[in-house]
């Protein structure tokens, strides 16, 4: 201890404040970086299957307004992200905002899917990952 404490004292550094600030920050890192490849693997596959049943551009359709949605109504927002709310809640508004929008049914499938996984938080990311592969797949922009 007396070393570090000597080299710290060179620098003029305390011992345990650049530790705490490191560490933190590499766990604030980790998570985002686990939250980033779960949405992505939540949005291939709703890419793939989309693109494999010959409806990815009806997909792609549901899951911008559901993005507009999520952008523009803060109320469906905070109400999908909370956690205390219960997931027959959550199943029962997104059918009805599916069925008043006229969603395809792999869309549907798939709002449920995340409600019954505990993923609605991931929702907006799952969105965004999701446009960056449609447009990797069609070759747009």
């Amino acid at each position: 201890m007396a070393a570090l404490t000597s080299k710290t004292a060179m620098r003029g550094l305390r011992a345990s404040a650049p530790v705490r600030s490191i560490r933190s920050s590499r766990k604030a890192v980790c998570v985002q970086a686990k939250r980033n490849e779960v949405s992505e693997s939540y949005a291939k596959a709703l890419v793939e299957l989309a693109d494999e049943k010959g409806k990815l551009e009806l997909v792609h359709a549901d899951v911008d307004a559901i993005s507009m949605l999520l952008q523009t109504n803060l109320k469906l927002t905070q109400l999908i992200m909370n956690p205390v709310v219960e997931a027959d809640k959550k199943r029962a508004v997104l059918a009805k905002i599916g069925k008043e929008a006229g969603f395809n049914q792999y869309t549907n499938n798939f709002l449920n899917l995340l409600v019954q996984k505990d993923r609605l938080s991931l929702l907006e990311e799952i969105c965004e990952e999701f446009e960056e592969l449609y447009c990797k797949l069609t070759d747009t922009q």
